[in-house]
């Protein structure tokens, strides 16, 4: 599989896929297996615990809610970002939501941000974006 680029996470849309994309590149689950309804992984816990552990759990709903976008900030915050959200509201802008931005202060101090409708939404993708460009 090719890597995710810019443009694929531009279009991607909150919900199972982009969770997924969340679980495997930042938040480091493995295994992802799923049969069209349930979207399951082993999360990092399983992978550190070794032989005889080998139960996936379901992926958290982290492009829709607000807890759940807020364990990727953690997690993000560990690799060394920095997050800032606002709130947008412009008459000349295509979407009226949350601007987020990570800013990269253990790399090359790069700063990725997308604008979202939704603030989960946003956090993800620019999380997304901020890993698989850094």
């Amino acid at each position: 599989m090719s890597k995710l680029t810019r443009d694929d996470i531009m279009a991607m849309v909150p919900g199972r896929e982009l969770d997924c994309k969340i679980a495997k590149n930042v938040m480091g689950w493995t295994g992802l297996w799923t049969n069209g309804t349930e979207f399951m992984a082993y999360p990092p816990i399983e992978q550190q615990l070794g032989v005889g552990y080998d139960e996936r759990y379901g992926i958290p709903s982290y492009s829709t809610g607000i807890p759940e976008a807020f364990e990727v900030v953690e997690k993000m915050k560990e690799e060394k970002f920095l997050l800032t959200l606002t709130h947008t509201i412009s008459d000349e802008s295509e979407i009226n939501g949350y601007s987020a931005s990570f800013f990269d202060f253990g790399g090359e101090g790069r700063c990725f941000t997308l604008v979202a409708k939704t603030a989960p939404e946003g956090i993800c993708r620019a999380a997304l974006l901020a890993m698989v460009e850094r």
